[in-house]
C-alpha cells in the first residue's frame, strides 16, 4: 500500500474532515475544489543538535515577526492554528493581509497572469470557481444582433469582463425568438447603387468615430481614378459597405448587411494570410468590430488578432521620422490606433488579457486635423486644431487607454484593489486623462451633431471603467450586516462615486435621447452596452435598501433608464429585454408616486445578501475578489 494513502491529506486533517484518501484527490477536495496534497511522513532526527536547529531558527521567526508586526500576539495566534484554523481565518492577520503595503504601480502597461476567482459556498466558504475554458464554439449561423455575446455559444468571457454584467441581467430567462432572427439570403443581392448608398452611410455615421479608411484615397480608388491594391480591397469595400448597412439602419428588417459582409468574406483565403499590406490590415480590423456587433464575440476576436500581428509586421505601431510622403505615414498611425482602441475595448468587453502591450510601442497619436489640410503634396506636418474632427475622437480613446490599462490589469489582478489605492489611481490616472481632455471636447461640451455619439460614447467609457473599478465597495456596503465592522471612509467614498457614475451615464444618455428623432443601430448598441451596468447598480441598491435617503435617486435613475430603453426598442431587441427584467427586478421597489407611501412601509428583498452574492460573484467581480476575505 502507497504510504501516502494510509492518512489523510492536509486539507482534511486541518478540517478535521474524514478523508477518503484518493490519489491523486480525495472526495472532499475534490468537492469544494481545494489543493489537496499528502505530506510523505518521515521521522526527524531525534538527536540534541537537531532539536537545537529548530529552537533556533524558531527564535529567529519569532524576533522577525515581532519586528515587523510588534502588535500581533504571537502565542494567541499559534493557538487558533493549532485549533484548526486557516492562517488567513485568524483575524489579526487578515487585517495585517488588508493593510500590507500598497503594490508599487508603473505608469507603465504591465501585464499580470489573471488568477482563479473565489466564489461562496452555502456554508459562507470559498471555493474557486474560474470560468470553464470552452474547448470549441460555432458562430457560423449565429445571427443575434444584440452584439453583446450573451448566448451560451460566446466562448471564454472573464467574470469580470463588462458583458458579464448583462450575462447576469439575463441569467435564467427565456430568450424566445426574439434576438435571433435568421435571414434567408439565397440568391440574394444588393444592388452597386445601394452599396454606394452604404458606403456613404458608413462614412456618415462609423468612420466619424473610427476613421482607419483614408476616405479621399478610398474614394478615388472606387471611382478607379488611383490603381485599387491587389490584395484585400475588395473584401474592405464589401466590409465597410456592410458596416454602413448595419450601424447606419434604422429599420430593424433591414438586413442587407448579411449579404454584404457573405461578399467580403468570399475575397478572403487562407494564401492572402501570407501577404501583408494596408489594405488586408483594415479588412480584417473591421471585419472584427462588425462581427462583435453581429454577436460573433470570438469571430471578431481571431480577426483582430490577425489585424495586430499584421500591422505589426508591417511597422504601423513604429514611428517614422522620415520626411517621404508625411500623408502615408499619418494614414498608418490612424490605422494602428483604431487597431489599439479596437482591441483594448474588446480585452475589457470580454474579459481577456490585454493583446497589445505598451512596450516596444512608439507611433504617435494621430493629428486632429481635418482631411484637407494634410495631402499627398504636403512637405510638412499642419499644426493641430483647436475643435472637433474625426480624429478627435480615435485619440482620446487611445490616450483613456494608454493611461487607464495599469488599472484594468490591477482589478483583474489578485488581490484587488483597496477602495483607497483605486482612488488614488484614479485621480492620478483617469484626472490626468481628463486633464488632457481639450475644452471643445469636454463632457459639458455641446459638438457638433456628426460628433455627437464618438463624444458620449468617449465619457460613457470612462465612466464604466470607473462603475466597474467601485462596484465592488458598492456591494460590500449593500450586504453589510448589522454585526459588520462600519466600511470606512475610503470604501464610502468609492461606493457613493461608483452609484454617482451609474446616475451621471443614465441622465447623460436620456439628454442624448431627448435631442434625437432617428435612431441608428450604431447609436442604439452603444447606448444599451453602456447602460446595463449602470442600471443595474441602483436596482439591486433599491431591491436591498428601500427605505434609504438615498431610494428616490436610485427610483429616478431607474424609471430615466426604462424610458431611454422604450426608445431603443424599434431597433435594438436586446433592449426589450432589458426593459423586461429591470421592470421584473424593480416592480415591487420602483413605485408611482401615489404608490410611494405604501413603498416606504415595504421592506427590502428577503433574498440573503449571501445568496445575492453568489448569483452575482461570477459577473460583478474580477476574478480575483474573494467575498469570504472582503465580507465575513
Amino acid at each position: 500500500m502507497d504510504a501516502t494513502k494510509q492518512h489523510s491529506c492536509n486539507e482534511c486533517r486541518r478540517r478535521k474532515l474524514r478523508c477518503s484518501r484518493d490519489l491523486p484527490t480525495c472526495v472532499s477536495c475534490s468537492k469544494f475544489n481545494r489543493h489537496c496534497l499528502y505530506n510523505r511522513h518521515s521521522n526527524s532526527p531525534l538527536t540534541r543538535k537537531h532539536l537545537t536547529q529548530v529552537e533556533e531558527e524558531l527564535r529567529v521567526a519569532t524576533e522577525l515577526l515581532r519586528a515587523l508586526s510588534p502588535e500581533l500576539d504571537i502565542h494567541s495566534i499559534l493557538a487558533n492554528v493549532k485549533n484548526g484554523f486557516s492562517v488567513w481565518e485568524i483575524p489579526e492577520l487578515g487585517r495585517l493581509r488588508q493593510n500590507r503595503q500598497d503594490p508599487i504601480v508603473s505608469d507603465r502597461n504591465f501585464q499580470v497572469p489573471q488568477l482563479l476567482p473565489v466564489a461562496v459556498s452555502e456554508d459562507y466558504k470559498s471555493t474557486s470557481e474560474n470560468p470553464r475554458p470552452v474547448y470549441s464554439w460555432d458562430e457560423r449561423d449565429h445571427k443575434a444582433i444584440d452584439g453583446m455575446a450573451i448566448t451560451d455559444r460566446s466562448g471564454y468571457l472573464g467574470s469580470h469582463s463588462s458583458v458579464a454584467v448583462i450575462s447576469l441581467v439575463f441569467g435564467g430567462y427565456s430568450w424566445g425568438g426574439t434576438l435571433h432572427s435568421p435571414v434567408r439570403r439565397d440568391n440574394a443581392s444588393v444592388s452597386g447603387a445601394k452599396i454606394e448608398h452604404y458606403l456613404n452611410r458608413y462614412f456618415e455615421t462609423y468612420h466619424v468615430s473610427y476613421p482607419i479608411v483614408y476616405r479621399p484615397m478610398f474614394w478615388a480608388q472606387y471611382n478607379q481614378i488611383v490603381p485599387r491594391p491587389e490584395i484585400g480591397w475588395d473584401s474592405l469595400m464589401y466590409t465597410m459597405a456592410a458596416i454602413g448597412a448595419f450601424m447606419g439602419a434604422t429599420d430593424p428588417d433591414n438586413q442587407d448587411d448579411l449579404v454584404l459582409i457573405d461578399k467580403a468574406k468570399s475575397h478572403l483565403n487562407f494564401e492572402l494570410l501570407e501577404t501583408g499590406s494596408i489594405s488586408l490590415v483594415q479588412t480584417l480590423a473591421l471585419l472584427s468590430n462588425y462581427l462583435q456587433k453581429r454577436d460573433k464575440p470570438n469571430s471578431g476576436y481571431n480577426y483582430l488578432g490577425l489585424a495586430v500581428r499584421m500591422a505589426m509586421s508591417l511597422g504601423l505601431h513604429k514611428q517614422t521620422d522620415s520626411s517621404d510622403n508625411l500623408l502615408e505615414q499619418e494614414i498608418g498611425r490612424r490605422i494602428w490606433w483604431c487597431i489599439y482602441v479596437f482591441d483594448c475595448g474588446q480585452t475589457i468587453t470580454f474579459g481577456r488579457p490585454l493583446g497589445i502591450p505598451c512596450a516596444g510601442i512608439d507611433a504617435r497619436l494621430p493629428l486632429n486635423i481635418s482631411d484637407t489640410e494634410l495631402t499627398a503634396a504636403s512637405e510638412c506636418l499642419p499644426g493641430e486644431v483647436q475643435e472637433p474632427t474625426i480624429y478627435t475622437s480615435v485619440r482620446l480613446q487611445s490616450l483613456f487607454h494608454l493611461l487607464t490599462n495599469c488599472i484594468y490589469e490591477r482589478i483583474t489582478s489578485d488581490p484587488f484593489p483597496s477602495a483607497k489605492e483605486l482612488l488614488e489611481w484614479d485621480t492620478r490616472f483617469i484626472g490626468r486623462w481628463k486633464s488632457l481632455v481639450p475644452d471643445y471636447f469636454q463632457q459639458d461640451k455641446e459638438v457638433l451633431q456628426p460628433f455627437t455619439l464618438a463624444h458620449h460614447v468617449l465619457h460613457w467609457r470612462r465612466k464604466n471603467l470607473q462603475i466597474i473599478m467601485y462596484r465592488t465597495s458598492l456591494l460590500k456596503k449593500v450586504f453589510r450586516r448589522p454585526d459588520d465592522e462600519p466600511l470606512c471612509q475610503e470604501e464610502e467614498e468609492a461606493a457613493e462615486k461608483c452609484l454617482r457614475k451609474c446616475s451621471s451615464t443614465i441622465q447623460s444618455m436620456a439628454a442624448l435621447w431627448q435631442r434625437k428623432e432617428t435612431t441608428s443601430r450604431m447609436e442604439a448598441w452603444y447606448t444599451v452596452f453602456f447602460l446595463v451596468p449602470a442600471l443595474l447598480m441602483p436596482l439591486v441598491c433599491l431591491r436591498n435598501d428601500p427605505l434609504s435617503a438615498q431610494a428616490q435617486q436610485w427610483k429616478q435613475d431607474i424609471l430615466t433608464a426604462e424610458q431611454v430603453l422604450q426608445r431603443l426598442l424599434h431597433i435594438c431587441p436586446i433592449a426589450t429585454k432589458i426593459l423586461e427584467l429591470s421592470k421584473s427586478l424593480g416592480a415591487d421597489y420602483v413605485a408611482s408616486a401615489d404608490a410611494a407611501a405604501d413603498l416606504l412601509a415595504s421592506a427590502g428583498t428577503d433574498e440573503s445578501p449571501m445568496s445575492q452574492l453568489t448569483h452575482l460573484h461570477s459577473v460583478l467581480w474580477p476574478l480575483s475578489f474573494d467575498i469570504e476575505q472582503q465580507f465575513l
